[in-house]
């Protein structure tokens, strides 16, 4: 058989040929590559292409041996980390022979992303709440959507024998739990009876389900039993150690608590892990919560929303079904046929915890939002400067380009060049903003309520790691591709043709950078503002320099008022039922005049107060009388505000009566309206119960000796109750704490508006730097022909102070619909008028004039015959 001459369809593969020339030295390959294409061509026509192929490939491998293959790292054509090491040579050169617009670069960028850095490490910490639990994506709290004439009203609370009761009803539910509400979450007093030792602690009770749906650790016991027995309680490491001296300690001994937990001794069964930072869930004990319903009738009603309630469904359950036939679980228990349950996600519910109509509204997510969308704005006016710089300082670079491409540099290796400085241009801000980062660490914690760590989590080295690529790619690919693409003539001559495309972009930048810049300045003024007017508004009541404080012993509370009553420096008090004025609980129906069915439905605030309230909170009385000593029965009246008169709409309703219930009641007097929920929900209609020995104290004091009173009042107190420390809080600070979440949001977005001005000034800067230097011929020559040194920094200001008012046009609509959007969520709220943009916009351009005039005014001053020098 005659060979066939080699031809293109029957030569070995070009892949394997490519690889084999790539690898084999210069002086063998011929003879090699020859004697390689004989044994394919024999075996081609003996086995056929496919076993060819594979022997050729079997050869192929077998050449690989040192004698015989390239040494890759020393040929210059392939060497990658030697063109790497010539690239980073040429960037440090040209930052050292660039000094400004380096050092502009390192400031900006690094103070961009130490800001990014910063917010990420506190959005993250928001996103942790509550995710450490392993049924995290099964486990959901049980909400009650009341129906009432307004729609659905959301309620986070539910009843303490609800959970047993769906458990059995639902065989979609894995688990479900039952944890006492904020009232019967107590701080309790426990005596170790083995050791003698005391200690207190804030816990809550808990049916057998609940360390089996929740992830909280046990150290020791069993997640099955720890909860089974009436008398048993978990206790914390911290609490085991305090009471026993060692966990090992703990488990099986008795402590014997005081009247918060019933006077009743408890058995230890298990010691948990300290509850985690990022939980929601804050307890230092677990007692079962068959001892409440042993001691507290009342928990054993439908009626009684003395729990919040959990479930964890079975894997596969889909939600949107579930709760469809969830919704109606108790409709058929008394007093509940007008509430909808509803299985919602537990882990959204710090982040999305308001509703309404039944759907969530808002919550602490918005100021996530807000907080991402500052992150990535401010990390992108970073890289704004960057590129503005980059592209306007190209005739710098022009003749250095040119050069290298007569000499026959590739556009991309010129690419890889720029991109090269713009990498360690931005790793080396990346490492300084790092260390600012920890340098501010303890002052942003401060502020925020944390303990952010930079690399708490693994999650922030791959996020450093994101942003040195974006960053780099961003900031750099538009200069390096800009700088380029002109032609090697045009170059060597310093001639760039440049279109008007480009000018524009870079106005553009100019503008973009200027209007995130504006919405940063007017969005953190009206924060600020509406905090300040939170602060100030009148809420119907003066909450100065009055005290908020607790007394447990009920039988003890009337004669502990009447010794407070003696002190010098107390003014007025009063007691209460149901927290602090600052955020009073209570509220519901059961109210009803008129046609009892339609108006029991509606909702009112009801809080119960004692003697003295109105007097001591300043709360005016418009007609009528407030609750008094001097008349009997009052626990049989009732008080209105303004808006419940209104809503109720009986004439000369003060002396008339309305139905409490099954109980007949008479109005006695109508207040104004005063606030007693958050600024965020509108005004409610509000009857006013009394009771005469409410466990919450308001203290209202002078002005003067404050401290001594306050020390005369806790005497007083430690007569009374000498169980419990006494913990007196101003409600001014209480009130604020209502707000903390707002207090953060505008403290950290003053610090970031400081960023954002600083990285658009430096630019700016940067941008008039070089185009003083680009005209310093032209202002030599006009200084020479008599223009004055006004109409020269006029000339060199125009154009910068025209992109600034042009992106005041533009940023100033969009800041007044984002900010008017966000205060529409408070019922009371102040609103921006146009002096606060006249502010904006007179900031605005008093900075870009400073920045620009500082640098146009030195140009401008510059002896003639150095600017006409050559260079």
């Amino acid at each position: 058989m005659s060979k066939e001459p080699l031809t293109q369809g029957n030569k070995p593969p070009k892949g394997l040929v490519r690889i084999l020339r790539f690898f084999i030295k210069g002086e063998y390959l011929e003879e090699i590559e020859g004697d390689l294409e004989e044994i394919y061509y024999d075996l081609r026509i003996t086995n056929g292409t496919k076993r060819a192929n594979l022997k050729y490939l079997f050869e192929l491998l077998r050449l690989f041996k040192l004698n015989l293959i390239k040494s890759i790292m020393n040929n210059h054509k392939y060497s990658v980390i030697g063109l790497l090491a010539h690239s980073i040579k040429l960037s440090f050169r040209g930052f050292n022979r660039y000094k400004t617009s380096f050092i502009i670069n390192i400031i900006g960028l690094s103070t961009g992303i130490g800001a990014a850095l910063l917010i990420y490490l506190w959005v993250n910490d928001e996103y942790s709440v509550d995710r450490f639990h392993k049924n995290g994506d099964r486990l959901y709290q049980v909400l009650q959507n009341e129906v009432v004439p307004e729609g659905l009203e959301t309620d986070f609370g539910s009843p303490f024998i609800l959970a047993d009761q769906i458990k059995e009803k639902f065989p979609e539910i894995d688990h479900a739990v039952t944890i006492g509400n904020d009232e019967m979450s107590r701080r309790a007093i426990f005596k170790s009876e083995t050791d003698n030792k005391e200690a207190q602690a804030r816990g809550i009770f808990a049916n057998s389900d609940f360390f089996k749906a929740f992830s909280f650790s046990l150290l020791s016991g069993s997640v099955d039993e720890v909860l089974s027995p009436e008398n048993a309680i978990v206790i914390s490491e911290q609490l085991a150690i305090a009471l026993f001296g060692s966990i090992e300690n703990a488990s099986g001994k008795v402590l014997k608590a005081n009247r918060d937990l019933y006077n009743d001794s408890y058995l230890v069964t298990g010691v948990f892990q300290n509850t985690p930072e990022n939980s929601t869930l804050k307890f230092e004990y677990v007692a079962s919560h068959k001892m409440a319903l042993k001691h507290e009738a009342w928990l054993r009603e439908w009626t009684a929303n003395g729990a919040v309630n959990f479930i964890t469904l079975k894997e596969g359950t889909d939600l949107e079904s579930f709760n469809q036939k969830f919704k109606s679980a108790i409709i058929d228990q008394p007093y509940r046929d007008d509430n909808l349950l509803v299985a919602y996600p537990f882990e959204q519910l710090y982040l999305e915890g308001e509703f309404t109509n039944g759907e969530v509204s808002g919550g602490r997510i918005a100021y996530v939002r807000l907080m991402t969308s500052a992150g990535i704005f401010i990390l992108l006016l970073a890289c704004i400067n960057f590129m503005n710089l980059s592209t306007a300082q190209a005739s710098k670079r022009i003749k250095e380009i040119g050069v290298k491409k007569v000499f026959g540099v590739r556009r991309d290796a010129l690419v890889f060049q720029l991109l090269t400085e713009s990498f360690l241009i931005t790793l080396l801000s990346l490492l300084v903003s790092i260390g600012l980062v920890n340098l501010l660490l303890p002052a942003v914690n401060q502020v925020v309520g944390k303990e952010l760590s930079l690399f708490g989590t693994p999650s922030t080295i791959g996020l450093c790691a994101i942003i040195l690529v974006a960053v780099t790619i961003i900031a750099g690919l538009y200069p390096a591709l800009y700088l380029s693409k002109f032609q090697s003539r045009d170059l060597i001559r310093g001639r760039l043709k440049r279109g008007a495309s480009d000018l524009w972009v870079r106005k553009g930048l100019v503008v973009l950078q200027f209007s995130v810049s504006t919405l940063f300045i007017s969005g953190f003024l009206v924060l600020n503002n509406q905090m300040s007017y939170i602060r100030n508004v009148d809420l119907g009541y003066n909450r100065d320099d009055l005290i908020h404080f607790t007394l447990r012993e009920r039988d003890l509370r009337q004669p502990f008022l009447d010794e407070l009553n003696k002190i010098p420096g107390l003014i007025s008090s009063t007691n209460l039922y149901g927290g602090s004025i600052a955020e009073l609980r209570g509220a519901g129906g059961g109210f009803s005049w008129g046609n009892p069915i339609e108006n029991e439905e509606i909702t009112f605030r009801r809080p119960q107060v004692s003697y003295s309230f109105f007097e001591t909170l300043n709360i005016d009385v418009l007609e009528g009388r407030a609750f008094s000593r001097d008349f009997q029965n009052e626990e049989q009246k009732l008080m209105i505000n303004e808006a419940a008169a209104q809503l109720i709409g009986i004439e000369n309703i003060v002396g008339k009566t309305i139905m409490d219930g099954n109980k007949e009641k008479e109005v006695i007097g109508i207040v104004k309206n005063f606030k007693i929920q958050s600024l965020y929900e509108p005004l409610q209609p509000a009857i006013i119960r009394f009771i005469p020995n409410g466990n919450h104290f308001m203290v209202k004091i002078s002005k003067e000796n404050q401290a001594e009173t306050l020390k005369t009042i806790e005497d007083v107190y430690n007569q009374f109750n000498s169980d419990y420390p006494f913990n007196p809080k101003f409600v001014n600070d209480e009130y604020d704490q209502v707000y903390q979440a707002e207090g953060k949001v505008v403290a950290l977005s003053g610090y970031f508006t400081i960023v954002a001005i600083l990285i658009a000034c430096l630019g700016l800067f940067g941008l008039a730097l070089y185009n003083t230097e680009r005209r310093t011929k032209e202002v030599g020559i006009r200084k020479v022909l008599g223009s004055s040194t006004f109409a020269l920094v006029k000339l060199l200001s125009t154009d910068f102070i025209v992109l600034v008012i042009i992106s005041l046009f533009v940023a100033l609509p969009i800041s007044y619909l984002l900010v008017l959007d966000w205060l529409n969520g408070f019922s009371m709220h102040y609103t921006p008028d146009i002096l606060l943009y006249l502010v904006v916009a007179l900031s605005t351009l008093l900075l870009s004039l400073t920045t620009v005039g500082f640098q146009t005014m030195k140009t401008s001053l510059v002896n003639p015959v150095q600017c006409l020098r050559n260079e």
